[in-house]
């Protein structure tokens, strides 16, 4: 009989044992959990807080006045990589596309860094000096491929008088429609650069 009372009081303590070992895991986990909350977990006091020091970023740029003139000299100062670019593989035999994405690019840019802010005036101004920019360094960079050529067969051929007479002497070699393709795929390359630009400016806002 004492060996039996014996027997039950070791299995009650070894229950009681297992139940407190099972409770010190719950706990454990517990812990583990809200370890885990501090560390990467959702919390929505911090995301208010960074909503919050968007809007006031937002804000502070939207009080900030457009400097147009600024933002107009920023751009055309911005469009001049693109035409370097355009010159350099224009010579080098290259259809120089890629410099419309870096000139559409750098006019939004430069639009920006000199009138201060981004803004919907700010993007048609860009687009405008950016699209005369592109056309501008297509014809230089044409001018230059066609004085070399001409030289070979004319004395005294100058920059100048084969720029100012472009598109006669375009109609007159047939090579208008080239110079025209050309011109369509920088310019179709400079509205991704552009799209690219101005959604990212927008969306920051």
């Amino acid at each position: 009989m004492d060996e039996m009372n014996q027997n039950e009081m070791d299995v009650t303590n070894m229950d009681q044992v297992s139940a407190d070992a099972a409770s010190m895991n719950m706990a454990a986990g517990a812990e583990g959990e809200f370890a885990a909350a501090d560390n990467g977990a959702f919390d929505p006091y911090a995301a208010q807080n960074g909503y919050s020091s968007m809007a006031q970023k937002a804000i502070a740029e939207d009080e900030i006045p457009e400097n147009v003139f600024g933002g107009i000299i920023g751009a055309i100062v911005g469009t001049i990589p693109g035409i370097a670019l355009m010159i350099i593989l224009g010579q080098i035999g290259y259809v120089a596309s890629i410099a419309g994405f870096v000139m559409a690019a750098g006019a939004l840019y430069g639009y920006k860094l000199l009138g201060k802010k981004t803004s919907v005036k700010g993007v048609v101004i860009s687009i405008v000096i950016m699209i005369a920019m592109i056309y501008l360094g297509e014809r230089i960079s044409w001018t230059i491929s066609l004085v070399r050529e001409l030289s070979e067969y004319f004395e005294d051929v100058s920059f100048m008088a084969v720029f100012t007479s472009f598109h006669g002497l375009l109609g007159e070699l047939e090579v208008g429609s080239q110079f025209l393709v050309d011109l369509l795929m920088v310019y179709g390359f400079s509205v991704l650069g552009a799209f690219s630009t101005i959604k990212k400016a927008f969306s920051r806002k």
